[in-house]
């Protein structure tokens, strides 16, 4: 009787005046249907359909059509015990015919689905300008097989789909293929395929979700974004409060794959990675993250990405190959243009990279990028056998401000490594970083700018604060202090190039062969306005301690063996109570130590802290 008045009222009535029907459906015959299809079938818009706890089969290319309706699919029990089940031998649902936020997917656990080639999609296919909203859903254990183009072993989001999925797991998941195809996304492919669709933008919104141990051919082992290869489409999902973890990719983006493009004109958007974690990742380039653009043909259309509050975590780049490099382990951001916000990259390592070469072992910005990176924290990276354990880059425009950049390791550039570059420094502190050449930063045929830094206790064998070889070079404001070199220029180590330095310090340096503040080497010189160099020192008798090279005294400048006393707290000498001075007196710690004992007592211990926290600041 009740599908009968549903259907009189159908015709009798406005739909606005008909109350929506709640279907049932249960494997044992208790609901009004055993198969979650058929209910699809019969429900209309605005109808719920109520699936009971049980393994739920199909027949044909999918478990599920959602066939465009404006209803919800939800489950009775957990999400664990109710089972969209592909057998391996199909996709677990489809939404291909325009779905909107009204088609609710909610609860399931999406297993087993498997599709051969083509679109993609194992667990669940979002095509048609389809944009579902799929929540509180375990996609896990699907696959997308051998194909010349298709993405998503778990969701795959084609043809202008923006479905939003939120409170989700999508674990487990894998897309395989050969040396000729194009099989990216292991968890979530989202992308224009070629042979399918008009190349409109897919802009999905995934928040809340977990996404981990996926498996990916090509790119983004977690997730994809990409494009047509010749088409100028944009894919700009927006990524929020997710956890991308333990995803491999055998080429870029272990976590994250990223190749689409932002045309200058036209109604596109880029993608927004927000209050992310991105951590243990794996692939050969971006063990994290990797942006470029899909090909030459459309080199013209620079990726644009903004990652904001993320935790860029432990992940790794490396590749099988011998003769192969691992590059950008945190991200390797190549021919890509964005921001990176307030965010914290540590614990990253990028592997295999060639003697000198930038490798990145926390962030890498290659090929005419252009990137502003704002109030982050780039600690404990490693880039081995390459340049830039913090923060690499090649040929590139970046505008570092606000950063701590601290405990990176690398061949050249332990914090900042870049060549061929142009590079904005400012408000940043570049301490406690270790490598062969430019300990804290490491410069090679670069233009850059310096304001207001602090570059302290880094290690090296030359240019332990920093190395700079050709390019052009201002520092203005900065204190380079408490650095130490094996062989010259515990400060400064400068290689054909003249920098000038505006009202610096460069202190209580240390080279054990030459040069103790500054090294001026191949016809190097410098120039210095109102600078302060003194208080270094060379362990080898004839080494100079301030100054090795030639420089230009241009007015106010102090050079001597020993600084006048500032104020008491004040160990770099930069007129300055600092984080700089707080780690030197925490290195004399529980030691007898008349420098740094503030109290008087004979013992450098917390009350010395408590006096020199009194100091912070400005001296006076």
């Amino acid at each position: 009787m009740r599908l009968e008045w549903t259907s009189s009222c159908a015709v009798i009535f406005s739909s606005t005046l008909c109350m929506a029907t709640t279907w049932t459906v249960s494997g044992d015959g208790s609901g009004i249907f055993t198969t979650i299809q058929d209910a699809v079938n019969a429900a209309s818009s605005g109808d719920t359909i109520l699936v009971a706890p049980g393994t739920y089969t199909g027949t044909g290319n999918e478990v599920v059509d959602m066939l465009g309706k404006s209803i919800t699919l939800t489950s009775s029990g957990t999400t664990a015990e109710t089972i969209i089940d592909g057998e391996n031998e199909r996709r677990g649902i489809t939404c291909g015919s325009g779905e909107t936020l009204g088609t609710v997917i909610d609860g399931f656990t999406i297993t087993n689905g498997y599709v051969y080639g083509g679109k993609g999609g194992g667990g669940i296919l979002c095509t048609s300008w389809s944009s579902p909203y799929i929540r509180y859903c375990t996609i896990t254990q699907n696959s997308v097989g051998p194909g010349s183009s298709s993405i998503g072993g778990g969701i795959a989001i084609t043809s202008g789909s923006s479905p939003t999925i939120q409170y989700c797991t999508i674990t487990g998941n894998a897309v395989t293929g050969d040396e000729w195809s194009i099989n990216s996304g292991g968890g979530i492919g989202c992308g224009f395929v070629s042979a399918y669709g008009s190349g409109t933008t897919c802009s999905p919104t995934i928040d809340h979700c977990v996404i981990d141990n996926n498996d990916a051919h090509l790119d983004g082992g977690g997730i994809y974004f990409g494009d047509d290869d010749h088409a100028a489409v944009a894919a700009a999902p927006l990524l929020t409060n997710c956890i991308i973890t333990h995803n491999p990719a055998a080429y870029p983006g272990g976590g994250i794959g990223c190749r689409t493009v932002d045309p200058v004109e036209g109604p596109y958007h880029s993608p927004i990675i927000k209050d992310c974690v991105i951590s243990r990742n794996v692939a050969r380039t971006g063990g994290g993250l990797y942006s470029a653009v899909f090909n030459e043909s459309i080199a013209d259309f620079a990726p644009v990405i903004t990652i904001q509050s993320c935790a860029i975590l432990d992940n790794t780049a490396r590749s099988e190959v011998v003769e192969e490099r691992g590059l950008g382990g945190g991200a390797y951001l190549s021919s890509t243009r964005g921001t990176i916000t307030d965010c914290t990259i540590r614990g990253n390592r990028s592997s295999g990279g060639l003697d000198g070469e930038a490798a990145g072992g926390g962030l890498l910005f290659v090929e005419s990028s252009e990137f502003a990176v704002t109030h982050c924290r780039v600690k404990a990276n490693t880039a081995d056998g390459g340049g830039g354990g913090g923060i690499a880059m090649y040929q590139s425009t970046v505008q570092v401000s606000e950063c701590t950049i601290q405990s990176n390791t690398a061949l050249g550039g332990g914090g900042i490594g870049a060549a061929e570059c142009t590079l904005t420094l400012a408000d940043c502190t570049v301490s406690e970083n270790l490598a062969s050449v430019g300990g804290g930063v490491g410069l090679y045929g670069c233009d850059s700018e310096l304001d207001r830094c602090a570059i302290h206790d880094n290690l090296s064998e030359s240019g332990a604060g920093m190395s700079m070889y050709e390019g052009s070079h201002t520092l203005d404001a900065c204190s380079i202090a408490g650095n130490t070199a094996s062989e010259s220029g515990g400060g400064i180590y400068a290689a054909w190039c003249a920098p000038t330095l505006t009202d610096c310090h460069v202190t209580a340096n240390h080279a054990s062969v030459d040069g103790g503040g500054i090294y001026l080497d191949l016809v190097s010189t410098s120039t210095l306005v109102g600078t302060t160099v003194c208080s270094n020192g060379t362990t080898l008798d004839g080494g100079s301690m301030q100054i090795s090279g030639t420089w230009t005294d241009v007015h106010d400048n102090t050079v001597a063996e020993t600084c006048d006393p500032t104020c008491p707290g004040d160990f770099d000498y930069d007129n300055s109570v600092t984080a700089s001075d707080l780690r030197s007196l925490l290195l004399a710690w529980e030691n007898v130590d008349v420098d740094h004992d503030l109290d008087g007592d004979n013992l450098v211990n917390v009350f010395d802290a408590l006096v020199l926290l009194s100091r912070w600041g400005s001296c006076p």
